[in-house]
């Protein structure tokens, strides 16, 4: 007779406890509540600049000192994550981020706003992609990729109730109350998450990666790895999947805040366009979640790039649509694409690195791709603003799309690995 999912056995002892699925449904509902968070930046955003009387573009540098105070703690908490323990860095993070959205819901101006701003994004930063990413790859092996899908699901997930939420709260309590609300669901939820049930290494509850009876051997890569960051920097793998990545994540910070107008521009009512980006968003999480279960049985590499060039056709799709049915097609398209990326780089960072090095390789390249998500959105801009289309921004992501896909095409072997090949530290 068969064990179910997660269950290992052990010689002459049983079946062996795994705890690995739980702890990752844990960090699942904790992410719900960190990157998930910016989606409702949007349903505030009005309410808050008619009180203050804010332009449009100084609104939007909260998202600018989001993605800053992200970027600037990456590399300092990559080496947190790798050597020390995690639970108490990740439940300081909620509470910081907790308090930093009701630092927004007090502030009497821009500089209030910003503060608040900068607070939520160091705790959201202290508990989110970062050390979850770490966790997991120390849990998993066989099943690594798909365990990052299902949290990765967690802002997707954010993403669709959270903007519903706090839209009624803005609407029967203003604004002020809905952001003090929203900070005690968010930080209570995703406390809780987090004491209750994560652990850092499987190691420290007497358990083995995957649920296995006895830990796996060291990988060439484990055994290679070393620790000074000059190893690693000087690599070229490092600087492709760097600035690939760079370029995949600032495609929807470019053509995000351009979607519904664009369609708009071509005719299609404003109901009808949301209901294209919210499909963006539902395969975002199905494009996650089926690019983590074929990364587990084929080379995430080939998976990653098969993905996204179905993502900068889309793109293109979108462009040359002439139907509501043909952008309901690029819609979806767009969304696989993105939500393929998501579990694929904490991957390909463990297969290529070591998983010893997880946070300080992601950390790092966190800060190399600041400079491309903070520029992305202005030349976004600046383009549709010189041709008078914004038809041209999509344009323009589909060859940074393929510009991403040639740098990602060049990692070597690590990234080609299969699942048989990969193993875990597990000192």
């Amino acid at each position: 007779m068969s064990l179910p999912a997660g269950v290992a056995a052990e010689p002459g002892s049983g079946p062996v406890r795994f705890d690995g699925w739980r702890v990752v449904s844990a960090l699942a509902v904790s992410q719900a509540f960190s990157l998930g968070l910016l989606s409702i930046y949007g349903i505030v955003l009005e309410p808050i600049r008619a009180d203050f009387g804010l332009a449009l573009q100084e609104m939007g540098l909260g998202m600018a000192v989001f993605i800053l105070m992200m970027a600037m703690t990456g590399p300092i908490l990559g080496p947190i994550v790798d050597r020390r323990p995690v639970r108490p860095l990740m439940l300081a993070g909620v509470v910081t981020m907790s308090a930093g959205i009701a630092l927004l819901s007090r502030a009497s101006g821009g500089g209030g706003l910003a503060l608040g701003m900068a607070v939520a994004a160091l705790g959201v930063a202290c508990f989110g992609p970062l050390p979850v990413n770490a966790i997991i790859v120390n849990w998993f092996v066989e099943h690594r990729g798909t365990a990052l899908a299902i949290s990765a699901a967690g802002p997707s997930i954010g993403g669709l109730a959270l903007p519903l939420l706090t839209a009624w709260w803005v609407e029967t309590r203003g604004w002020r109350e809905a952001m003090l609300m929203l900070a005690g669901l968010a930080g209570a939820i995703a406390f809780a998450a987090v004491a209750l049930f994560v652990v850092k290494r499987p190691e420290e509850v007497g358990q083995h990666p995957d649920g296995r009876p006895e830990a796996p051997p060291v990988s060439a890569t484990e055994a290679a790895a070393e620790d000074s960051p000059r190893a690693w920097l000087g690599r070229l793998d490092f600087w492709l999947l760097g600035i690939g990545y760079a370029l995949l994540f600032c495609v929807p910070v470019a053509t995000g805040l351009f979607f519904v107008p664009f369609l708009e521009e071509r005719g299609i009512d404003r109901q009808s366009a949301a209901i294209a980006a919210s499909l963006t968003a539902i395969f975002g999480l199905v494009g996650s979640l089926l690019a983590g279960s074929l990364a587990d049985r084929i080379n995430p590499k080939g998976v990653l790039i098969g993905f996204q060039v179905v993502h900068a056709l889309a793109f293109a799709r979108v462009v040359s649509a002439s139907s509501y049915s043909a952008f309901l097609v690029g819609a979806a398209g767009v969304g696989l694409g993105l939500g393929s990326a998501i579990p694929l780089h904490g991957l390909l960072v463990a297969r290529i690195f070591g998983s010893n090095l997880v946070g300080r390789v992601l950390g790092v390249q966190g800060a190399i791709g600041f400079p491309f998500l903070l520029a992305a959105a202005p030349l976004a801009g600046w383009l549709a603003d010189r041709e008078g289309s914004r038809s041209v921004v999509f344009v323009a992501a589909t060859g940074v799309l393929a510009v991403a896909i040639v740098l990602l095409a060049g990692l070597g072997k690590g990234a080609l690995a299969g699942p048989r090949e990969r193993t875990l530290h597990s000192a």
